[in-house]
């Protein structure tokens, strides 16, 4: 039997031959098998997807733990004719469970008054980190990984910050493209419906790289983290 061996970040599970074809899976296809597997780990383990969804995201140890206790053998995907790898990084497998989660638990159910919702906290982005440090030599393929990893988390947060403003938005079309399978039309037609709040919710001199993806899997995790999220009794104006 061939095996579809999905491979986390610096995580294989899974048995991966050399000996056996290599196939290649198109990108609509590989969107339609994670969230297959997202699904399917929700519903084996909805209390630890939930952790390492909600988890404090600078709390590495512990959000590594939570991955490690929501992945399940049980969610591979058999019986493909060949052999093939799909990366799931852990913040894009985060947004997916959050996905699943939202279609589990929160397929019907509207998020109310956001206005009660404080601000969400979002990845910290610390430009200091991808400085090149006094007196250390560089290879050119280090600084070059360095800017790419200043760039990949500077976007991340913005496209952090990005998605909360969506689902504050407009949460029901949030929730309509949430609900959508990926790929398809239904969720073509739920972006789309998107974009007057996606326009108010990109800083003005500010770019965004967006797709599909980047679009649902930042709508998803900040439509999940708000839903769960507490809410605060409004201040009345007479104890103003």
């Amino acid at each position: 039997m061939i095996v579809l061996s999905i491979i986390l970040m610096a995580m294989q599970v899974g048995e991966v031959r050399p000996d056996r074809v290599k196939v290649a899976i198109a990108p609509d296809e590989t969107r339609r098998i994670e969230a297959d597997f997202a699904r399917c780990l929700v519903k084996i383990h909805p209390v630890e997807a939930r952790h390492f969804v909600v988890g404090d995201l600078a709390d590495a140890q512990a959000q590594q733990s939570n991955l490690m206790r929501a992945v399940d053998n049980r969610c591979f995907v058999p019986n493909i004719l060949g052999e093939a790898r799909i990366s799931i990084p852990p913040g894009a497998l985060r947004q997916m469970l959050a996905n699943a989660l939202v279609q589990a638990q929160l397929a019907t159910t509207t998020l109310g008054d956001l206005e009660l919702v404080a601000p969400l906290i979002h990845p910290i982005y610390n430009d200091d980190q991808f400085q090149p440090k006094a007196g250390k030599q560089y290879k050119p393929a280090e600084l070059q990984t360095m800017a790419e990893q200043r760039a990949a988390l500077k976007a991340g947060r913005f496209l952090s910050i990005f998605g909360e403003c969506v689902v504050r938005m407009d949460q029901a079309n949030a929730l309509v493209l949430l609900n959508s399978s990926p790929t398809s039309s239904a969720e073509e037609a739920a972006i789309a419906a998107l974009a007057p709040a996606m326009g108010q919710c990109i800083p003005e001199g500010q770019s965004l790289a967006l797709n599909k993806e980047s679009i649902r899997g930042n709508v998803a995790e900040n439509y999940y983290r708000l839903a769960v999220a507490p809410r605060v009794a409004p201040v009345s104006k007479a104890a103003q």
